[in-house]
């Protein structure tokens, strides 16, 4: 009986702290700002130097939002926050 209240409490704890994890993994946070986009920027680069957290998941939401992952120079891109 002590084995298995043993190892539950392992599998259970192991278990919660892998989805703990996987929760985080497509969390960030911009600072709400627009960006005015220079020679050579792409939205990675912008999101790398405006927020933090998953930078994958903040450029995926940015194109989402925006229709189009193509910036132009002189273009303003609109950071937030994920909700």
């Amino acid at each position: 009986m002590v084995r298995f209240v043993f190892w539950g409490t392992v599998a259970l704890g192991s278990f919660l702290l892998v989805k703990s994890s996987v929760d985080s993994w497509d969390n960030y946070s911009c600072e709400p700002t627009q960006v005015v986009v220079e020679q050579y920027d792409t939205l990675w680069a912008i999101v790398e130097r405006n927020c933090d957290g998953s930078i994958q998941s903040a450029v995926d939401d940015l194109v989402e939002k925006r229709g189009t992952e193509l910036v132009h120079i002189g273009q303003v891109v609109e950071l937030t926050s994920k909700p």
